[in-house]
C-alpha cells in the first residue's frame, strides 16, 4: 500500500512511501513544483497531478498548516498553495 505525504505550500514537498510488507520504503520524493516567480509564484497543479499519477498512491495525508508561535495567522500564499493541491 502506497501513501502520499504532502507538505503543502510553494516551498512544500511530496513523498510516496510503500509500507506493504510492514517496512516503510521511500518510493519517491520531490519539492512541490512551482510556476512563475516572486509574487506570481504558484503551485504547478498539472505537474503535481502528473507526479501523483506516476506513483499511484493508495491514499494521501496532507499536513495541517498552522501559524508558528509569535508569527500570527498563517500566510495567505501558504493557504492558497494548500487549496491548489488539495483537489488534485
Amino acid at each position: 500500500m502506497r501513501a502520499l505525504g504532502v507538505d503543502p505550500g510553494v516551498r512544500g514537498g511530496l513523498a510516496v512511501v510503500d509500507a506493504g510488507d510492514g517496512i516503510p520504503t521511500l518510493i519517491a520524493a520531490t519539492d512541490v513544483p512551482v510556476i512563475g516567480s516572486g509574487a506570481k509564484e504558484r503551485v504547478d497543479v498539472a505537474a503535481v497531478r502528473d507526479w501523483i499519477l506516476l506513483h499511484q498512491p493508495s491514499f494521501a495525508l496532507i499536513e495541517r498548516e498552522q501559524a508558528m508561535p509569535k508569527q500570527g495567522a498563517s500566510r495567505p500564499r501558504s493557504r492558497r498553495a494548500r487549496s491548489d493541491i488539495s483537489p488534485v
